[in-house]
């Protein structure tokens, strides 16, 4: 931005313009799923699985194992990528799991 002399107007310049699924292509690395892991079970790494495997892509996955004494564990999937869409936040927030896009 640049202040215009003797005023209080200020400039604004567009230096460019990208489609939304450009943007989200182009930038969206991945996706960290946070679970706690006094949750974690059977029926939910179950459900989680059958979620990812219905949003194939090409952002990488992270799961972050949140631990009691407040450290956590993150792990990279190597052979899972998703597609991050609304219904697979929709999905996520469902199973009242938080995450993270980067």
């Amino acid at each position: 931005m640049q202040r215009f002399r003797n005023s209080d107007a200020l400039a604004f310049r567009v230096e460019s313009v990208s489609q939304l699924y450009d943007v989200k292509r182009d930038r969206l690395k991945k996706i960290t799923v946070s679970l706690p892991i006094d949750r974690v079970d059977d029926k939910m790494v179950a459900e989680l699985q059958t979620i990812i495997e219905d949003h194939p892509g090409d952002t990488t996955l992270m799961v972050r194992l949140a631990l009691p004494d407040r450290t956590a564990l993150s792990l990279q999937s190597r052979t899972k990528t998703v597609d991050v869409d609304r219904r697979l936040l929709t999905e996520l927030q469902s199973m009242d799991l938080e995450y993270h896009i980067n």
